[in-house]
């Protein structure tokens, strides 16, 4: 599960069914032009290395919505708001 406190819960399971889409085309996408499983599989990880940098760019881009958020800087879209904000837990 990723590591995340405050993204919604629908925000994560949509982030994960992503990055499986994304790694089942993308060993399709290796296989259909011939490569052997080795470079496949050699291809496939060089991208998971590259995952928590592309991580960490995603939650620095959502940290820059929370503070523009925060200060009013300037209004953000509501569908974005909900997007990026846990929902509020009702008793």
């Amino acid at each position: 599960m990723l590591a995340t406190s405050n993204i919604s819960p629908a925000l994560k399971k949509c982030l994960l069914s992503q990055i499986d889409l994304i790694f089942g085309a993308l060993s399709l996408h290796y296989s259909n032009m011939g490569m052997p499983p080795d470079e496949v599989a050699e291809r496939t990880g060089n991208v998971v290395l590259l995952i928590s940098n592309i991580f960490e760019v995603g939650m620095q881009c959502l940290e820059s919505h929370q503070v523009i958020q925060f200060f009013d800087l300037w209004k953000l879209d509501d569908l974005l708001i909900k997007l990026i904000s846990e929902p509020a837990t009702q008793p």
